[in-house]
């Protein structure tokens, strides 16, 4: 994670390292679901479905309170974000 994150925040970014270190690390999660006997491929399907779930509660909120969702700032979308992830925890 860390050449990741070294790749991304240099100021002499390039795509194909990025690229090479995000295979890096996606073959480590996979390993580390492996060795926990998690399957990768459901942990996915699970935070696809996750995202789903709260996207679409962020979009219904924002079209409650009648506003285009080109125009919501980004700080909002988190805020109504962070308020559905909480929901999911009660």
């Amino acid at each position: 994670m860390q050449e990741l994150e070294e790749e991304i925040l240099s100021p002499n970014r390039d795509a194909e390292r990025i690229k090479s270190e995000l295979g890096d690390l996606f073959f480590a999660l996979v390993n580390i679901s492996r060795y926990y006997d998690i399957q990768a491929e459901e942990a996915v399907y699970k935070a696809n479905q996750k995202f789903h779930q709260r996207f679409t509660y962020i979009e219904e909120c924002i079209q409650r309170a009648d506003k285009n969702l080109r125009i919501i700032h980004w700080k909002n979308w988190i805020h109504i974000g962070m308020k559905q992830k909480l929901k999911d925890f009660n």
